[in-house]
């Protein structure tokens, strides 16, 4: 369980950096005359799905891991996981309410 908890948060971090990189990089252009949205945004809104789906993952998992009934360093790995879940669900909210 310690695994899947740890490749549960790499893959959330990793999703995470990608997903950051992209909307860096992504111009944010008024829609265009009758040819709906733009291809970058299309990309944009489907990495933030995926990576809400990844972060959801991960937080339920280390809430099962933090709450559970073990003890030591496993359950703390949990608690450590489930600070690093909100603050990658706090800089997904800020970025979106900034776009």
């Amino acid at each position: 369980m310690k695994t899947y908890l740890r490749v549960s948060l790499g893959v959330g971090i990793l999703m995470m950096a990608v997903w950051l990189g992209l909307y860096a990089n992504t111009p944010f252009a008024p829609g265009r005359d009758g040819q709906g949205p733009s291809e970058a945004g299309m990309l944009l809104f489907f990495a933030t799905i995926a990576l809400s789906l990844a972060l959801a993952h991960a937080t339920i998992v280390t809430l099962g891991m933090s709450f559970s009934k073990l003890v030591g360093p496993l359950a703390k790995e949990g608690k450590i996981g489930m600070g690093l879940c909100a603050v990658m669900w706090i800089v997904m909210a800020v970025c979106l309410n900034l776009a």
